[in-house]
C-alpha cells in the first residue's frame, strides 16, 4: 500500500468550540467548514499537515481520550507565554527531555494533548535509540 497521505479525524460533539479554539491559538486554515465537520491544514509549515474533526453519526461514539498530537515548534517557551497568556488549558511549564526535546501540553476542547515541542540535543543515555 502506499499511503498518499494521513489527516486523522476526531469525533466530537464541540465543533464550534473546536473551530474557535484551533483558529484563534494555533493559526491553522479551515479546508471544510460545516456544523457537522471541519477540516485545517497548517500554514507555512515545514511538513505540512491536516486535522479534522466530525460530529459522530448516530450510535458511534465520540473521542473518549488517549490520543496526543506532537506540534514541533520554533521556541516552546514562547508558545508555552503566549498560550498561557490567551487562557488555554496548559499542563505545566515547559521541561527538557532526555530524547531530544524541550516540551509541555496543553488540552484542546475535545481532551486531546497537544505536544507542544522544540528540538534540542537528545541525552546521551537516549542516543541508542535513535533511528534517522
Amino acid at each position: 500500500m502506499s499511503i498518499e497521505s494521513l489527516i486523522p479525524c476526531v469525533l466530537t460533539n464541540r465543533i464550534e468550540e473546536t473551530r474557535a479554539f484551533y483558529l484563534e491559538h494555533f493559526g491553522l486554515e479551515l479546508t471544510w467548514d460545516s456544523e457537522h465537520y471541519i477540516g485545517f491544514r497548517s500554514r507555512d509549515a515545514k511538513r505540512p499537515f491536516q486535522l479534522a474533526f466530525r460530529a459522530p453519526h448516530p450510535g458511534e461514539p465520540t473521542f473518549a481520550g488517549g490520543l496526543s498530537y506532537a506540534f514541533e515548534v520554533a521556541d516552546v517557551d514562547k508558545e508555552h507565554a503566549r498560550l498561557t497568556r490567551e487562557g488555554v488549558r496548559v499542563l505545566g511549564a515547559p521541561k527538557d527531555n532526555p530524547w531530544g526535546d524541550r516540551s509541555f501540553v496543553v488540552l484542546d476542547p475535545n481532551g486531546v494533548g497537544l505536544y507542544v515541542n522544540q528540538p534540542i540535543p537528545v541525552a546521551a543515555e537516549m542516543a541508542a535509540f535513535v533511528r534517522s
